[in-house]
């Protein structure tokens, strides 16, 4: 079997780092023999610099210091365009198969990436992250807080133990990174996108610990500004890749809402026998909350339903999320709507019989139990309406690959007219062209940019 050339490159992003660049380009060019002949599995390696419209003299620095180097390079944005876009305009121009990307800030050095590339290779994995809490990390306390808040959001969503989801230090496949990870944002939330598509893309990915030092130079990260785009990204794709996670964490949080005002409500009218105007108003909220609960996750489960059928996607969840998403237990929905009327009728019937009084609380109970079981009976039936939908969308996925069952990977069906039962059609077979714009930092941008 023919041996893998690999050629790793390396992308620098830099803005205003005039401080730092002219020291992380010294080391990187004593560094690279160190790698070479120490990881067997490295071919070569070229490293790019993105200058991202600096306005200090990083773009000077840096010209001299690679200044008749071939194996570097120097990319100039001529105005500011964002660190992700910085890093995609280098995935750009890089020839390598394997991307390295670290941040020009001084605070990795690529000595220490030996380890992390031959774990990397050694286990064959698609994408190594580098995890800076260590106990020598020159970390700031702040991010540290950050990053221990956006990797607990991450494991609440999606069940994976993710210890630094904001790490800038990657090691990734280029196939894996144009693939299934585009399209990505030009921010700096760039990272937290990446990490987030990564987990629900099964990339086959680690962390290791790496020395992490301080920074030459002040910060661009706005804690509060970027902390806030980090955080609305992540659950922006949260909501596009896994939706039924998003949809079941909001009804879980609507619950405990529910929880929180019913004992408010109830805890009183125990002690007193009595529930007091404000007393009414929890119990109303409590309803109002329970609601939103039952509602989010019932769309939840349409959502689920939608992305295994098309996307083949399941959600990663805790036991809990994967009972409440199970076909037989969803199938059962009417059986549950119907139950939850029958009640009501009783209830009705109970009341009409002058067996219950006509009190608020019996026709605020008369009302939910009639409001969950309409709602269940529906989704149960539109849920089958989706499966019967997309049923016939795969008959019909078959029926295209018997007309054409030579069709490749770099052929697509031009949309058309086409019988499933009868196999008519006026549809064509065309080849696809190579589109370099997915590549362009300035072409595109990611829903998550908005």
């Amino acid at each position: 079997m023919e041996k893998q050339i690999n050629l790793i490159t390396i992308v620098i992003p830099v803005f205003n780092e005039e401080t730092a660049i002219g020291n992380v380009a010294a080391e990187i060019k004593s560094s690279l023999p160190v790698i070479l002949n120490t990881i067997k599995d490295i071919d070569n390696i070229e490293v790019i610099f993105v200058d991202d419209g600096s306005t200090d003299n990083s773009n000077e620095i840096l010209s001299k210091a690679i200044n008749g180097l071939s194996e570097f390079k120097l990319i100039r944005h001529p105005k500011n365009c964002g660190y992700g876009a910085a890093l995609k305009t280098g995935f750009a121009n890089a020839r390598g198969n394997i991307i390295v990307f670290y941040d020009g800030d001084n605070t990795f050095k690529l000595k220490n990436l030996v380890r992390p590339l031959r774990i990397y290779f050694n286990e064959n994995l698609e994408m190594v992250s580098g995890n800076r809490f260590t106990s020598i990390s020159k970390m700031p306390f702040i991010r540290k807080v950050g990053n221990k808040f956006y990797g607990t959001i991450l494991r609440l969503l999606t069940n994976i133990k993710v210890l630094d989801p904001s790490s800038g230090i990657r090691i990734i496949d280029k196939e894996i990174l144009l693939k299934k990870l585009y399209p990505l944002p030009d921010g700096l939330n760039f990272i937290i996108v990446l990490t987030t598509r990564a987990l629900f893309n099964r990339v086959r990915s680690k962390e290791i610990q790496i020395p992490y030092e301080d920074r030459s130079g002040p910060s661009k990260l706005n804690v509060v500004k970027d902390g806030l785009r980090f955080l609305t990204s992540m659950f922006a794709i949260i909501r596009l890749n896994n939706p039924f996670v998003f949809y079941f964490f909001t009804s879980l949080c609507a619950l405990f809402l529910s929880f929180v005002y019913g004992y408010l409500a109830l805890h009183q009218y125990i002690i007193n026998s009595l529930l007091r105007h404000s007393d009414v108003l929890s119990l109303i909220i409590c309803v109002f909350f329970l609601n939103i609960a039952l509602v989010s996750y019932t769309t939840g489960v349409i959502a689920n339903v939608i992305n295994k059928n098309i996307f083949g996607k399941f959600a990663t969840l805790s036991i809990l999320g994967q009972f409440l998403t199970q076909r037989k237990f969803y199938l059962n929905f009417n059986k549950i709507g119907f139950a939850l009327i029958a009640a009501d009728l009783l209830i009705y019937a109970a009341i009409k019989l002058n067996r219950l009084p006509i009190h608020y609380s019996t026709l605020i109970l008369f009302a939910m139990l009639g409001f969950y079981g309409f709602q269940f009976i529906i989704v149960h039936y539109l849920i089958q309406t989706i499966e019967n939908q997309l049923g016939e969308r795969k008959e019909l996925i078959t029926n295209l690959d018997k007309i054409y069952p030579l069709r490749t990977s770099s052929q697509e069906i031009i949309p058309g007219y086409f019988n499933p039962y009868t196999g008519a059609s006026n549809l064509k077979l065309i080849n696809k062209t190579n589109n370099p714009a997915i590549l362009n930092a300035s072409s595109f941008k990611s829903r998550v940019d908005l």
